[in-house]
């Protein structure tokens, strides 16, 4: 007699033949339903150079990333180049006094002049040879803010006065460093903007454009070099000012000291115009024409150096 083979075909599913094939379609959508809204919101941070960190985030590694202190002095060499000889026309012997993260003091003295500049979170003044000159501050002077401030917030507000936009991040390249590009895409220089070290975290360059008054705009650019670190807290010894291709100045730190003893009003500007103001000259003393001579030939070659 033939035996009569019968060949088991697959379990029919109790809800129907469709059913495993419907199941599987719901998972699939479900799990599209999760991954394709976190493209959208991971996908700006990555570009063809790798993964960038948002502005904010990247503001506050770097200013964790300086150190804590209450305050730092620093004895420093301020070389002046005219832009067309290599050798420095003007030599400045410096000292700068940080108060972190709200005022910084600069004064600076040459065998022509005496300068003392003050910055606080609201204010600032410039005092020359003994009387106050300005109510604001130098371009020169601004290297100072990625410097200053240790607190994320109160960068970003002092990066956004100065143009920057922190919303903006990428990654460049500068001399082989990959850095962050904090303000621009890169490899766009026209806008105002923070480069931060990838590996260090640390500043690398700040890039201003300046108008020159006449429609013209030029770019100001700082290079913070030569990190060191000095107890908890980390400082460039050496920081050079460009206008354009040209080197206009280049600081050169010889002496620092972490939390040095403040002096008794230095950031105080209230006192210092009271002090420095006409109010502290007489009448006559103001108005003698060899005094008038001697002011104006020091303001006038003062903002031939730093204005």
């Amino acid at each position: 007699m033939a035996k009569v083979i019968v060949k088991a075909g697959p379990a029919e599913d109790p809800a129907g033949p469709g059913a495993n094939r419907t199941s599987r379609r719901l998972y699939l959508v479900s799990l599209l339903s999760v991954f394709v809204p976190l493209c959208f919101v991971f996908f700006p941070l990555f570009s063809a150079n790798g993964y960038v960190l948002p502005g904010q985030h990247l503001l506050l590694l770097m200013t964790e990333n300086l150190g804590s202190a209450a305050g730092l002095s620093v004895h420093q060499r301020t070389l002046l180049y005219d832009g067309t000889a290599p050798e420095p026309a003007t030599e400045l012997a410096e000292t700068l006094t940080y108060r972190f993260s709200s005022a910084f003091r600069s004064e600076s003295t040459s065998p022509e002049f005496m300068r003392i500049h003050v910055d606080t979170l609201d204010a600032a003044v410039t005092i020359l040879d003994g009387r106050v000159a300005f109510q604001d501050e130098s371009r020169y002077d601004r290297y100072k803010d990625l410097l200053l401030f240790h607190s994320r917030l109160l960068l970003q507000e002092r990066l956004l006065r100065r143009g920057i936009d922190t919303m903006v991040s990428s990654l460049g390249r500068f001399d082989g460093v990959p850095a962050y590009v904090l303000g621009a895409q890169y490899p766009d220089m026209t806008a105002a903007q923070v480069w931060i070290e990838k590996e260090t975290l640390r500043p690398l360059r700040l890039l201003i454009p300046m108008t020159d008054g006449q429609g013209g705009v030029s770019i100001l650019e700082f290079r913070y070099l030569l990190w060191q670190k000095n107890g908890r807290l980390w400082y460039p010894m050496r920081i050079e000012c460009y206008e354009g291709e040209h080197l206009v100045r280049e600081m050169i730190v010889e002496d620092m000291t972490v939390d040095p003893v403040f002096a008794d009003g230095a950031f105080d500007i209230g006192r210092l115009h009271i002090r420095y103001g006409e109010e502290a000259f007489v009448e006559e003393d103001l108005q003698a024409p060899d005094v008038q001579r001697d002011l104006e030939k020091a303001l006038e070659d003062f903002k031939k150096r730093f204005e």
